[in-house]
């Protein structure tokens, strides 16, 4: 007694179903490693931006350090010319005064013309001035500006290589669904298969090429 012969549907469709299988095993393949590619871009992005926010960093701390040195000098400097004025020492007053940096002259020079010592309003000082600009503090400021904006780039970066590697995980599991379904005999659970695994590489595609991608 013979058992049951082939079962005529998946004769006719096997072929096909199969045919279909490996053509979407494939381009599942390419897009894979598509998505590897660009995830290994994106971190090497997030890599250099993170290296260019350390050294910013670096740099704003080096230059707050040397404004910081130079702002104590002025401010000694400041305070000697003031007891030479109080004392009515002319020359040593006149001579500190030649050697102010210049930052400082612009900004003694519009504070005494608040006339402080009768204006109640006047500043306290002349580094209370807008007239005291101090490059080195600006410096600082610009490059922790820079360093912060590259930080926040390298976010995005990673951002950007973790969502290209979720996508990697879907087209994983269409692969695992479309070599499944090559191993069934009844069409329906085939169809099921192919089916879930159809609509998932369709739908990672195209999130996938909406994607920002990284040369």
């Amino acid at each position: 007694m013979t058992g049951p012969g082939p079962d005529p549907e998946i004769d006719r469709w096997g072929f096909t179903l199969e045919l279909f299988a490996v053509i979407l095993m494939s381009m599942t393949a390419i897009l894979t490693a598509w998505t590897g590619f660009q995830s290994a871009k994106w971190s090497g992005m997030m890599s250099i931006e993170f290296s260019e926010a350390a050294a910013n960093r670096t740099e704003s701390v080096r230059w707050s350090n040397i404004a910081s040195q130079e702002v104590n000098l002025d401010v000694e400097v400041f305070v000697a010319w003031v007891q030479a004025v109080a004392t009515d020492d002319d020359p040593l007053a006149e001579f500190i005064a030649d050697r102010f940096p210049g930052r400082l002259r612009d900004a003694t020079d519009a504070w005494l013309l608040t006339d402080p010592l009768n204006n109640a309003d006047a500043p306290r000082t002349p580094f209370d001035m807008d007239e005291y600009e101090h490059a080195a503090a600006d410096e600082a400021l610009r490059r922790e500006s820079l360093a912060e904006a590259a930080a926040a780039e390298a976010r995005i970066a990673n951002q950007r290589s973790d969502n290209y590697v979720l996508v990697t995980i879907v087209f994983a599991s269409v692969l695992f669904f479309a070599a499944l379904s090559t191993k069934l005999k009844h069409l329906r659970p085939r169809l099921v298969l192919l089916g879930v695994a159809g609509v998932s590489f369709i739908a990672a595609t195209g999130v996938v090429f909406s994607f920002p991608i990284q040369w």
